[in-house]
């Protein structure tokens, strides 16, 4: 491209981290950083946070959120909290995970909480699964995500008592299941 900006930048990051090259994302990531005239935004870090997360590569992770606020003056939002809590998930370091919730300067949203149970699934860690469940229903009891986790955290360690009480719960407090879906982002979103 004869010019380049940051939209054009985040759309290259956003692909290549999406489609298995997180790697090569962060590479071009370091890239855009060389050019004079572009200045990483919020959805640059996003992109390249998610790349992190898709390739495993934590300490990557931890300096460019680390990165964002302190040379950028970018204040962090729930989704790039969202993905540094996956990243630590994903390597089955919940310690950290859970001090970076504990210490956000917003609520964590179900989706936080779906991503750490997703990693302690991953990583056999069932007990800290259940309590994550358990908190998303505490604290979003009107939504079915959390009781699907519980009653799947249960289903796995094939206590089907505990799963017909929670299935048994949503259906008195009217609880239904969302159907699952997929987003496509356009283009101009990543202005």
């Amino acid at each position: 491209m004869p010019a380049k900006n940051v939209a054009s930048w985040n759309c290259l990051i956003f692909g290549l981290a999406n489609n298995g090259y997180g790697a090569k994302a962060v590479d071009f990531f370091e890239q855009m950083k060389q050019e004079l005239n572009v200045r990483p935004n919020g959805v640059t870090f996003l992109g390249v946070l998610q790349a992190c997360v898709h390739a495993g590569l934590v300490e990557n992770g931890v300096h460019y959120f680390t990165q964002m606020s302190r040379d950028y003056g970018i204040m962090p939002s729930l989704k790039h909290y969202g993905c540094i809590v996956d990243l630590y998930g994903k390597a089955g370091r919940f310690k950290e995970a859970m001090e970076v919730i504990r210490f956000m300067p917003m609520k964590p949203d179900s989706v936080i909480w779906v991503a750490l149970f997703s990693a302690c699934r991953t990583h056999g860690d069932r007990e800290l699964g259940e309590l994550m469940s358990a908190n998303v229903i505490k604290l979003f009891a009107d939504d079915s995500c959390g009781y699907l986790l519980l009653s799947d955290a249960y289903a796995i360690r094939r206590r089907w008592d505990e799963v017909i009480c929670v299935r048994r719960m949503m259906r008195e407090m009217d609880i239904k299941k969302v159907p699952g879906f997929s987003s496509i982002f356009e283009v101009g979103s990543f202005c």
